[in-house]
């Protein structure tokens, strides 16, 4: 019996407890491997602008008074003549006028002219005249009244003015920058390790 048990115990050989810990711990190889990821990340530049700018401007003109003239009316040979050279003129008429002329080369523009009249310390404002005038024309603005020369014959005085200048939006095309941010998707390469 004691032999069975000899050889009953006969066979693969039985590894000590030690090795079996070393396989199970074996250490684990790493490597380093690049990897692409996509990234947000911010952008700023200048970014140029059109901007259109206006502001107020009077228009350049020049102006220029005419003779002022005073005619006898309605009196038969006097009628239509110089004051001068009537002497029982029973209706005189005196016109003044302002020659207004723009010299903008590229707007156009409205003026308000008025006048006042003066006869025998009496004195007669007419109704203002709006006209438009172009660029680097000459537009007259025209006043007349009537009255009564009186004896001896005394004719009627004339202040004209402008009353209003011709004021334009003058607007321009101004191009500036600003700066401005905006997020883009990049993809950078980055480093990983790997281990097995």
């Amino acid at each position: 019996m004691a032999m069975l048990l000899v050889f009953g115990c006969a066979g693969a050989p039985i590894l000590p407890l030690e090795e079996e810990a070393e396989e199970g711990t074996k250490e684990k190889e790493c490597r380093t491997v690049q990897e692409e990821v996509p990234t947000e990340v911010e952008e700023c530049g200048e970014i140029a602008y059109t901007e259109e700018v206006c502001d107020k401007r009077i228009l350049e003109y020049t102006t220029k008074k005419p003779p002022i003239a005073h005619f006898c009316m309605l009196d038969g040979v006097c009628g239509g003549k110089a004051l001068s050279t009537c002497t029982a003129c029973a209706k005189a008429m005196t016109r003044c006028g302002l020659n207004i002329t723009n010299e903008d080369t590229n707007k156009d523009g409205t003026w308000k002219v008025g006048a006042t009249f003066y006869v025998d310390g009496a004195k007669f404002k007419r109704d203002p005249i709006t006209k438009t005038i172009g660029p680097g024309e000459t537009v007259n603005f025209d006043f007349q009244h009537f009255y009564v020369p009186g004896k001896p014959i005394d004719s009627a005085t004339c202040d004209i003015y402008v009353i209003e200048e011709a004021i334009i939006d003058d607007c321009q095309d101004v191009t500036r920058t600003r700066m401005e941010c905006i997020n883009v998707t990049k993809t950078v390469t980055v480093d990983r390790e790997v281990c097995e």
